[in-house]
């Protein structure tokens, strides 16, 4: 029941809107449709009018819910809903029967707590949006929040007056608009292209079949990130490293047992990425929330079934167990920074400060608020056991200090943001072409020219450690896939150059340099030269995604198939893994080791018997 409605308007008004929407379907009563679905009211008033068992009084009671003013700067999710009875059961056309739930609703709770906290989160974030331009001495606001279409609206417009007033050529106010808004968007979870329709839909199936069938291994790929923790400095990084006991702990209880650690998730959100954003903050820029979704019920078993394979694969790959404790490891990191800082145990060069948001006034009343209200571990001069960030009476640094802390921990542990991508990006046919791309993409701004531009010890610490990390995690990995291997490719991958190459390749200040060299060998017909992906997928450009590769391993699997009994012999260690290449999981460690049980005593290659 709608709760402002009277309950006999409401059955009312609910049979006509039944019947018009199922007549616009057909093509019927259009003029019915129009007036009930467009912005003329009295257009909506004739066909309430017309409807049956609508009497004068039931009309204005529904005119007066329908037309009450709407404030433009509200967000979607937030908004006052109608309250529906989900078990109400409903008999179909072929007369089956199925529940309002059922046919309408989704009832995936990871989705929709994903949904809910990408959009929330976003129109907060748009909401503390505030630009100043210092005159004078004197502060002046030029935007104080954007969140809500009604403020992007009113920006574009004032855009729009400043560039006639310079003379701005009208191409490149449009230009300059669309960014902006393609930014908005970004930010609030709004999809820039339509993914509704079934080609869409088609390629967003084949991304997370893909993600499921070669992500299997995807927890190698974040060890680099460690080294990257260790430029807050080595005590600072130590200080913040979880214990294995409390890891253990908490893993088991699902809770933060620690004051410390509880007061990073609630205040930084970093570490509790699983629930906010479904496993997938790394790997993807598209948002597959807000769309609607026009499928047979079969497509939505199918698209319910690779959701689930895809969070299967993100907890038994260890992304998610990994990216945790990274996530919660480099901010406590980050925090002891600032508390050796403010302790004057170390220092930090002005660029790095400006590059966190600070300036000297600021970054001075940041350390006096935490030398005021940190609560340190012990006789120690740095380690914290809480920041008590909710007495901190200075809320203008308390804020900087939030963002800066932001700022320095997705450096470290990389996460993208829509503003480190082009908006063609976003289309359904570039984000298949760059699935698992968009981090080396994010990493090119992020991490190469960024630590370029400051190239000091931190940004030397950053490439070695990460050097070192993505070393030992190639070495890691390549152990772990010797059942897949031969003896030659273990022995290349395991040599100095290939461990050394394999360590290169997975550092995030190379961005995208193993792309272009790869992309530009096989151009010329040349083999890759980096080899290393946690994916298993070649280095180029456009053949190094799941989708195009799954079109690639299906034909050898037939082919794996067939010829052993074409030839008349036995099959080999790598015909019995190209068919298991298309397959989801196949490549997660309990696969790996099946394979290995599945080809022992078989030969590397194919060796014909036949006469």
């Amino acid at each position: 029941m709608h709760p402002d409605m009277d309950p006999k308007a409401l059955q009312a008004f609910s049979r006509g809107y039944v019947r018009i929407q199922r007549e616009a379907s057909r093509k019927l009563n259009v003029r019915a449709a129009d007036g009930l679905f467009s912005n003329d009211l009295e257009g909506l008033r004739v066909q309430l009018q017309e409807l049956p068992g609508m009497d004068p009084e039931a009309v204005e009671n529904v005119m007066a819910q329908l037309t009450r003013p709407v404030d433009k700067g509200a967000v979607t999710r937030a908004k006052h809903r109608a309250l529906l009875d989900e078990s109400l059961r409903v008999q179909m056309p072929d007369g089956t029967v199925t529940t309002l739930a059922e046919l309408l609703l989704e009832e995936d709770i990871g989705k929709l707590m994903a949904s809910y906290n990408r959009t929330m989160s976003g129109q907060v974030a748009l909401a503390q949006v505030r630009v100043e331009k210092v005159i004078d001495g004197q502060r002046h606001v030029l935007i104080d929040g954007l969140a809500g279409p009604g403020a992007l609206e009113n920006k574009l417009q004032k855009m729009a007056a400043v560039a006639d007033e310079i003379d701005q050529p009208q191409a490149a106010l449009m230009k300059d608009q669309r960014h902006i808004e393609a930014l908005h968007k970004g930010t609030a979870g709004v999809p820039l292209y339509d993914e509704s329709t079934a080609f869409a839909q088609a390629l967003r199936l084949l991304r997370e079949y893909g993600l499921a069938r070669v992500g299997g291994q995807l927890g190698f790929a974040q060890i680099p990130e460690i080294g990257a923790i260790f430029t807050a400095g080595f005590k600072a990084a130590m200080a913040g490293m979880p214990s294995y006991r409390a890891f253990v702990r908490d893993a088991r209880t699902g809770r933060l047992k620690d004051g410390f650690a509880a007061e990073i998730e609630s205040v930084f959100g970093r570490g509790a990425e699983r629930i906010r954003t479904a496993g997938d903050w790394r790997l993807s820029t598209e948002g597959e929330w807000g769309t609607a979704f026009e499928m047979s019920p079969r497509m939505r078993k199918i698209e319910t079934a690779l959701g689930v394979a895809k969070r299967v694969t993100m907890e038994i790959s260890g992304l998610n167990a990994l990216n945790t404790l990274l996530h919660r490891w480099s901010t406590s990191a980050v925090l002891h920074w600032f508390s050796r800082v403010a302790s004057g145990e170390a220092t930090t060069s002005v660029q790095r400060l400006r590059n966190m948001g600070l300036t000297d006034a600021m970054a001075e009343r940041v350390f006096a608020q935490m030398r005021k209200y940190r609560t340190l571990k012990g006789n120690s001069t740095f380690k914290l056991e809480r920041l008590s960030l909710d007495q901190w009476d200075d809320l203008e640094a308390l804020a900087h200090f939030e963002h800066a802390v932001h700022v320095r921990g997705s450096r470290m542990v990389q996460s993208n943001s829509p503003g480190l991508f082009a908006p063609w990006m976003s289309h359904p046919v570039a984000k298949t072409v760059l699935q698992f791309r968009t981090f080396v993409i994010g990493a090119h701004s992020k991490q190469m020219l960024h630590n370029i531009h400051m190239w000091d010890r931190e940004s030397l610490t950053n490439f070695l450690g990460s050097m070192v990390a993505g070393q030992l995690g190639h070495v890691a990995q390549t152990v772990a896939n010797a059942p897949m291997l031969s003896e030659k490719q273990l022995e290349e991958r395991l040599s100095l150059q290939g461990i050394a190459m394999g360590g290169f390749q997975r550092v995030g200040m190379v961005a995208l340099l193993p792309l272009m060299v790869d992309t530009v060998a096989r151009a010329f017909g040349q083999p890759g030269v980096f080899n290393s992906r946690s994916t298993d997928q070649t280095s180029d450009v456009w053949f190094g995604n799941p989708t195009t590769g799954l079109l690639d391993d299906i034909p050898k699997a037939m082919h794996a198939i067939t010829a052993p009994f074409s030839d008349g012999r036995p099959m080999s260690r790598g015909e019995v893994r190209a068919i298991l290449r298309p397959l989801i999981w196949q490549n997660t460690l309990p696969m790996t080791t099946l394979f290995g049980l599945m080809s022992q005593g078989r030969p590397d290659t194919a060796r014909s018997t036949a006469p």
